[in-house]
């Protein structure tokens, strides 16, 4: 009986597999189900909940049924300290941005193995609607990323070509950004 479908895997596998496009899968009712029949949000599969996994895939409802049946918006991955957070600024959820941190999410919660945050994702991909959100809930602008010395002033100005008019670098300043800082490589 060891290895038999939970209602936890069931819930977890459900999401992850969906795939990115289009954001209404998987199927709200599907996860309403489950939650209904009392699969436990907090409950793991591969180091990752299913909240993790519908961040990062950018399912801005299911990510908010998830919260109100009480995820933990700040858990991270022991190895990598992966939040849904980090998962999904880069790929521009805004939805699901603003219930991550409209739930209490830490804006500036790191990766453990290099000390990237939300912002810097967000910058160095051109995100500005996500990058402005983290901005306007207090984001440190000004973090810097253990190793490469940037900030995500430096990556997004390093990479223009997701940020060709420069909407993020002017919000980064207006920010609160150090114009100055100098890379410590």
């Amino acid at each position: 009986m060891g290895s038999e479908y939970t209602l936890e895997k069931t819930l977890t596998n459900l999401i992850s597999r969906s795939p990115p496009l289009p954001p209404v899968l998987p199927s709200l009712s599907k996860v309403d189900t489950l939650l209904a029949a009392g699969a436990d949000v907090h409950s793991k599969s591969n180091g990752a909940t299913a909240l993790l996994a519908a961040a990062s895939n950018g399912h801005d409802k299911v990510v908010a049924a998830l919260i109100a049946a009480g995820a933990d918006v700040n858990f991270a991955k022991v190895n990598t300290g992966t939040t849904a957070l980090l998962l999904s600024a880069p790929g521009g959820h805004d939805a699901v941005v603003k219930h991550l941190i409209t739930a209490g999410a830490d804006v500036d919660l790191a990766r453990v193995s290099d000390g990237v945050t939300p912002l810097l994702l967000a910058a160095k991909k051109g995100r500005l609607g996500v990058a402005a959100q983290l901005v306007f809930a207090g984001a440190d602008v000004n973090c810097v990323v253990m190793g490469s010395g940037h900030t995500a002033l430096t990556a997004a100005a390093r990479n223009w070509r997701t940020d060709p008019d420069g909407a993020v670098v002017e919000l980064l300043i207006a920010g609160g950004a150090d114009v100055h800082h100098t890379l410590t490589r």
